[in-house]
């Protein structure tokens, strides 16, 4: 069974118990039981809090690689942190078609986060790595966290599937990047930009993960126009990335 969860009206108290941070909570309206409460006015983002931010460049350990059945054996036994990405541009949003479990069909960019990652810093590499974009922080804007279950995956035992947390961000896009993006054939057999009102038509399917796809658009535009990044979003080829560490 797949399923999926969002957070209702008692979010506060597990956003403070969360370590999330919130910008303001003023105007909060209640919401149902299916629907996460949403204002205008009021922001949160996932707040990261490391013990190793002082620590020189190039100083950590290479990551362990894992193989099919060890990477296997973990997603039997821990739920995985996720950073999804809902491109958009104007009124447009970014869907891209998945190759393989644990989602085949569409959905957005994104994967799952390394150890020593902010959820931003996160953001940014998958935007580079699937989409083949360079984006700034100012570009990101916080929709919130959702709970998948998937019934299936890739790695053996397939059908043990995969639970993951997922942090999910809008990526204000310009035209001019809009027109650049490049999704990796190796994950996407295809991607189309569709209107933000036509989305729950374009996705047919009527099964959990097709609801919560629908559900993040329309957080999203939920949210009108009070945006993280506020301003200008074009790009700025002289702005300081010295604390940057590659990932």
């Amino acid at each position: 069974m797949t399923k999926f969860w969002v957070v209702g009206a008692n979010w506060h108290p597990i956003a403070r118990g969360r370590q999330f941070k919130i910008a303001s909570d003023s105007q909060v309206r209640a919401a149902s039981s299916r629907q996460p409460i949403q204002d205008s006015n009021q922001r949160m983002e996932p707040a990261h809090y490391s013990e190793r931010d002082s620590e020189p460049r190039g100083t950590r350990s290479p990551r362990p690689y894992l193989d099919a059945i060890a990477y296997g054996q973990a997603l039997s036994a821990l739920v995985i942190t996720c950073v999804d990405l809902l491109f958009c541009e104007g009124d447009r949003r970014l869907l891209g078609f998945r190759r393989r479990p644990p989602r085949v069909g569409w959905w957005l960019v994104g994967g799952r986060m390394f150890p020593g990652e902010s959820p931003q810093r996160t953001a940014i590499r998958k935007a580079k790595e699937e989409a083949g974009l360079e984006i700034l922080p100012n570009q990101l804007q916080w929709i919130g966290a959702y709970s998948t279950e998937f019934a299936e995956r890739s790695q053996p035992p397939a059908e043990e599937g995969l639970h993951s947390v997922n942090l999910t961000f809008a990526v204000r896009l310009t035209a001019a990047q809009a027109a650049q993006v490049q999704l990796s054939e190796d994950e996407y057999s295809e991607w189309a930009w569709v209107r933000s009102s036509a989305l729950p038509q374009w996705v047919t399917g009527n099964g959990p993960m097709d609801e919560a796809l629908v559900e993040i658009g329309r957080a999203y535009d939920r949210l009108g126009s009070n945006l993280m990044g506020q301003g200008s979003i074009d790009p700025d080829p002289d702005q300081d990335r010295s604390d940057e560490r590659p990932d």
